[in-house]
């Protein structure tokens, strides 16, 4: 499946090139490694059925602000949708990992504010802090965040913060909606096995601790990206919807 649409592609060129100039002072580097992939010609190509790393990076997203992909190819429309299918997007939402530009952020606060609820991004690479309505804490995510008040967590390929996701989701009684990247963070506790992705082996070791409290869902078919997301829902949602 190609995941850019030719034609947009290069129609918008210029104009992603303007925006990453536009800003520059936020991090040279950024927008030096842009400037260059928004010029390669190389990106017009089917990429693997098993790298949603490959669009899931600083360049991506900006494909995505200007609408580059083809229909079924944006990750983060994709799990825009899936949070609004479970209607995680409605109270106090916290994202980790957004990544250098907010993209999710930004397709999902609309939503948010509709509820009268609130979005916190831990991200302490963020180059796009001033978004409206949304509270930005430049640190990394861990076991000893404080996320009282919060009512549902999700990250979109958050790497090494998964665990601390998912540990927090399930001690502290959150909605938690988890895709997972295909790198291998290995440790004692969660291994990669043979054949399989390290992910796949957490969300075993999920499973087996938490039973059917640990969902596990696939991303639509169309998308090509065969990588587990994990489900939970608090005892609030619970009672919410019962």
């Amino acid at each position: 499946m190609k995941l850019l649409n030719e034609e947009k592609y290069f129609s918008k060129k210029t104009e992603m090139l303007d925006f990453i100039i536009e800003n520059k002072d936020k991090d040279i580097e950024w927008a030096k490694y842009l400037s260059i992939h928004i010029f390669e010609d190389s990106y017009i190509i089917e990429f693997p059925k098993n790298t949603p790393h490959e669009i899931a990076t600083d360049d991506s997203e900006i494909f995505s602000k200007f609408g580059v992909y083809n229909e079924g190819s944006y990750p983060y429309i994709e799990m825009a949708k899936l949070l609004q299918s479970y209607s995680f997007l409605e109270g106090n939402c916290c994202e980790i990992g957004a990544g250098s530009y907010p993209r999710l952020a930004e397709l999902v606060i609309p939503k948010i504010k509709l509820s009268h609820g609130s979005l916190t991004i831990y991200e302490p690479e963020l180059l796009f802090s001033d978004i409206e309505n949304v509270t930005v804490v430049k640190e990394k995510f861990t076991k000893e965040t404080d996320i009282k008040g919060i009512d549902t967590l999700y990250g979109l390929y958050p790497c090494k913060a998964t665990i601390s996701i998912a540990d927090k989701a399930f001690e502290e009684d959150k909605n938690l909606m988890l895709a997972f990247c295909p790198c291998d963070h290995s440790t004692k506790e969660h291994l990669k096995w043979m054949g399989k992705y390290w992910a796949e082996d957490v969300c075993m070791d999920y499973r087996e601790k938490y039973g059917k409290e640990a969902e596990i869902i696939n991303w639509p078919s169309y998308t090509g990206i065969d990588l587990p997301i994990m489900v939970r829902r608090s005892s609030k949602y619970k009672e919410k919807v019962r």
